[in-house]
């Protein structure tokens, strides 16, 4: 992973964050996020998980997260995994932000704040 943008004000890190969930093949019954994975954060939790706070030197830099989403639900061939990874951004209070997927013809979503596209 490489961040090439950072906005954070100095002294300010940038907070990589991660969003991540599951449906199943031919679920469409799963909820609007569908199935939260541990280490990914759930629907409610609109800050996700924190994989790295990258500092202003590193921009640029390439690093390895070394970050895992958890398969507790057993996931295999039969689901897909959606995920958006982002700076998280909370105070002064970021805007919210929405990925969109679809899936078998059903719209879902999960939201994220972020001062950052």
């Amino acid at each position: 992973m490489t961040i090439k943008d950072l906005k954070e004000a100095w002294p300010g890190r940038s907070e990589v964050h991660i969003k991540a969930h599951a449906i199943q093949i031919n679920d469409d019954l799963s909820g609007n996020c569908g199935l939260d994975l541990s280490g990914g954060a759930n629907c409610f939790n609109i800050d996700g998980t924190r994989i790295k706070r990258v500092k202003r030197k590193d921009k640029n830099d390439e690093f390895n997260a070394d970050f895992t989403v958890d398969n507790q639900l057993g996931l295999n061939s039969n689901h897909y995994v959606f995920l958006t990874i982002f700076e998280n951004d909370n105070f002064p209070l970021a805007p919210e932000k929405t990925s969109f997927f679809n899936f078998n013809g059903v719209q879902r979503s999960f939201k994220w704040r972020s001062w950052n596209d």
